[in-house]
């Protein structure tokens, strides 16, 4: 333990008042206290010889992945160097955000053969930590203690000439004065989620549609059924499904309604923009939900990697006259279309739900 806190030394920055803290899981003891403060923010202890660290060390530029690896290859070696045992490089450089929004990105190591240490670099609001974990099952309570970290979260990362980019870098928006993006949790990652943005006391998410089959001329349907299946709206506020054009080029349809609860101030919005042969579902709720949807995607450009021939060949969204004569009649969608559109509730309202 004490090998690995004077690692930390070597690689630190200046130190500042620590900010940062982690509700340490069962079996482990928070240690801090007794290290003397300094560079080392949190000290956990945990059974056997299990132990995690996090230290203050010199800024970076987590958008450069060839550094940070580099940096902690650099680590690896020093902890090599002063304590003898010999942990070998086991894996690439991976970066996992939890739910708590933080991301880190870490590199595995084994011993004789086995998972036994993650080396990883955090950013908790403008400060850098390096993390350290040595344990027999590294795998296992690395997402717990991680999920457990508690501080500023840092500027959503990946902001390019003023444009924020999606995860898959397909969209970019310019967001105006109020509206931030914040860092896309791992578990709404792999439920397809490129985007989260907040403002107008409101916040939007943006999901990947891939190996969606529900043909494009359905999917005012699956739009206006979203709104509608929403438990807490009410559904004669409905309104007509609406076409917006983006910045980039391809359509938005979406439609809206307001919330019983919330004395006719609440916003829930839906919406599916096609792009390319996929397309992007988008929801939002708050009490500018509405406006939240249109200021943002009105400002959609091309993301790096998007093709813009591509996007040029994208089709429009048909909205047939019958979708809005009522809003109280839901009609059969295919099951792909139903299932996406109440995996996109669960999910926005689950988040909102914790707020």
């Amino acid at each position: 333990m004490s090998a690995l806190l004077l690692i930390a030394a070597l690689f630190c920055g200046p130190a500042r008042a620590a900010a940062v803290s982690i509700s340490p899981p069962p079996g482990w003891e928070d240690v801090t206290a007794s290290k003397g403060g300094g560079d080392v923010v949190v000290s956990l202890k945990g059974p056997e010889t299990s132990s995690f660290v996090l230290a203050n060390v010199a800024p970076m530029s987590l958008e450069d992945r060839g550094l940070v690896r580099s940096f902690l290859i650099d680590v690896l070696a020093s902890v090599n160097q002063k304590t003898g045992l010999g942990f070998t490089l086991s894996s690439n450089l991976n970066a996992a955000t939890y739910d708590n929004g933080f991301t880190l990105y870490a590199v595995h190591a084994d011993y004789q053969g086995k998972p036994r240490l993650v080396l990883g670099v955090v950013q908790v609001g403008d400060r850098m930590l390096l993390a350290t974990l040595i344990s027999s099952v590294p795998d296992t309570i690395l997402p717990e203690i991680m999920g457990a970290l508690k501080g500023e979260l840092p500027p959503a990362p990946g902001a390019v000439g003023g444009k924020t980019p999606s995860l898959d870098e397909q969209l970019a928006f310019e967001l105006p004065e109020g509206l931030t993006s914040r860092p896309v949790a791992e578990s709404e990652r792999k439920m397809g989620f490129v985007l989260a943005v907040q403002g107008l006391g409101s916040e939007i998410m943006v999901m990947k549609l891939v190996d969606d089959s529900t043909p494009v001329k359905d999917q005012p349907a699956v739009v206006r059924d979203t709104v509608l299946s929403m438990g807490g709206v009410d559904k004669n506020s409905i309104s007509e499904l609406s076409t917006l054009k983006t910045g980039a080029g391809p359509d938005l349809v979406f439609a809206w309604a307001r919330s019983k609860d919330s004395a006719g101030g609440g916003q829930f919005a839906a919406g599916y923009m096609p792009w390319c042969y996929w397309g992007y579902s988008a929801i939002a709720k708050g009490p500018r939900a509405v406006d939240l949807m249109t200021q943002l995607f009105k400002r959609l450009s091309l993301g790096s990697a998007a093709q813009s021939r591509l996007v040029e060949a994208t089709p429009s969204v048909p909205i047939s006259a019958e979708l809005n004569l009522s809003g109280k009649e839901i009609p059969v969608l295919p099951a792909a279309a139903a299932i996406l559109a109440l995996l996109i509730l669960l999910i926005c309202f689950y988040r909102y739900g914790k707020r």
